[in-house]
């Protein structure tokens, strides 16, 4: 059902741009798109989390797409940390965003606390294959 909505969607976009400014084309051409579409679009993995949020800051419809369902979110966070998701009750609910951000900027202190480690304290080890 997505992909067909998708690919409805699809031929609907020429029309759309012809009728927008030039400048404007491809960002209007995005809004008039349906949410599940859009939805679709934004979870189907070829974005990074970078580019969630370059979208996310475009425009208001885009803003609450991306964060009132928590859909797009969870499926950055599922792409990202996988082995993580096995923590979380398909209940529960989750503000995937914060998630998200919480767990980035974890990894990030970690980074900089071994990073921070005197050399003569570890060493890195590398796998022959």
């Amino acid at each position: 059902m997505a992909a067909a909505a998708v690919d409805s969607a699809m031929e609907v976009v020429p029309a759309l741009a012809e009728e927008a400014a030039p400048e404007a084309a491809g960002l209007s051409c995005l809004v008039n798109l349906p949410g599940e579409v859009l939805e679709y679009i934004l979870c189907s993995g070829s974005l990074t989390a970078a580019d969630i949020g370059r979208v996310s800051s475009t425009c208001r419809r885009l803003r609450e797409l991306c964060q009132s369902s928590g859909k797009v979110w969870k499926e950055q966070f599922r792409v990202r940390w996988p082995s993580l998701m096995k923590h979380y009750s398909p209940t529960d609910y989750v503000n995937w965003l914060e998630e998200y951000k919480v767990r980035q900027k974890a990894g990030l202190e970690a980074r900089k606390i071994v990073a921070s480690f005197s050399k003569r304290f570890f060493s890195e080890h590398v796998r022959i294959c």
